[in-house]
């Protein structure tokens, strides 16, 4: 006699830093570049974009523009090229950079405790 299994659905891993995403980006080049090799230098060059947002706006935003232009180039490829910054995501990185930034009260000082 046999028995009802359920599975439930599997959640996309969400990632915590960047050293995480770029580990898990390497897998995701490997896997794309074997069906498309010409494109290996335009991920390399996607890897170095976000990897320039992590450093300059933080990981959260890093990885919010990784993922917004993922869904954008699902959506619309030939508007989203690998090796191109997207503008419109790239400032709202920037923005969320900033956001994330410690706020100093005007004439607050910066003294060693």
């Amino acid at each position: 006699m046999g028995s009802l299994c359920s599975f439930a659905p599997m959640t996309p891993a969400k990632f915590r830093n960047n050293s995480v995403w770029l580990e898990a980006f390497h897998v995701f080049m490997a896997i794309y570049c074997s069906k498309f090799p010409a494109e290996i230098r335009h991920l390399m060059t996607y890897a170095r974009i976000v990897q320039g947002i992590s450093k300059s706006c933080g990981d959260d935003a890093a990885i919010d523009y990784d993922e917004k232009f993922r869904q954008w180039r699902q959506v619309a490829p030939g508007a989203c090229p690998w090796n191109l910054k997207n503008a419109e995501l790239f400032q709202d990185a920037i923005v969320k950079g900033l956001e994330a930034k410690p706020k100093y009260k005007k004439n607050q000082s910066f003294r060693a405790q």
